[in-house]
């Protein structure tokens, strides 16, 4: 699950925004800017809604000492579809702006797409791949689906990240073998008994299908996780 930290005293869109993304996200309300930056240094993925409500103008002020600190994504919550709020939010820095009142699924959509944009940035600066709904941070040796951590053994981990590099190729089991186990005079099928493993814990968790097999050959990422790498 992603984060989103919610930055508003208007009651109504506090309960209205946790109502719309508690079945993909956890919400964490906060009073101020200091402490939106810091809940999401703490969170692994996430995205700020500020709910302007009542305040009026202040959440512009809030957005723009929000982007002057961070790339966090931003949404706006605003009172009003006149054209003006929209350009004011995004002047002050917001990603996207979404009026009262809204389907809670539209809101939904928009706060999902916004990680997922973010999720795709971070990858093209970090080493990190971005396999539809699984991420792969290389360097810290984690794994994420939708903001989720996923359990995987060193072995799985290697099969994971030799794959996410070969995206659209099939990888011999020989150089699966070698990659991860190095020197194997043992049974080959050592690589399926872990790749399935592996495919158990990332569906377990709603992430793509991965590893399939190419009959006498080896294993490719798959469809599903290979369409957005």
């Amino acid at each position: 699950m992603g984060t989103v930290i919610l930055l508003t005293s208007d009651s109504a869109v506090q309960s209205d925004v946790c109502a719309a993304v508690r079945s993909d996200h956890v919400t964490v309300r906060v009073g101020d800017v200091r402490a939106a930056l810091a809940a999401a240094n703490a969170a692994h993925e996430a995205t700020v809604v500020i709910g302007m409500g009542r305040n009026g103008p202040s959440g512009y002020d809030q957005c723009r000492q929000i982007r002057a600190a961070s790339d966090l994504p931003i949404l706006v919550i605003g009172p009003s579809r006149d054209e003006i709020d929209e350009l004011l939010a995004f002047a002050a820095g917001a990603d996207d702006y979404v009026a009262t009142p809204y389907p809670h699924r539209v809101l939904l959509a928009r706060v999902g797409a916004l990680m997922a944009r973010a999720a795709r940035t971070r990858g093209q600066v970090t080493n990190e791949r971005v396999l539809g709904t699984l991420l792969v941070d290389i360097d810290q040796r984690r794994a994420f689906v939708a903001g989720s951590p996923l359990h995987l053994t060193r072995i799985e981990f290697d099969l994971l990240v030799v794959l996410s590099e070969n995206p659209h190729r099939v990888v011999p089991r020989s150089e699966l073998l070698d990659r991860v186990w190095g020197p194997w005079p043992g049974n080959h099928h050592v690589v399926e008994v872990h790749l399935s493993r592996l495919r158990s814990k990332i569906r377990s968790a709603g992430g793509p299908r991965i590893g399939e097999a190419v009959a006498g050959f080896g294993y490719r990422l798959g469809d599903e996780a290979s369409a957005t790498a």
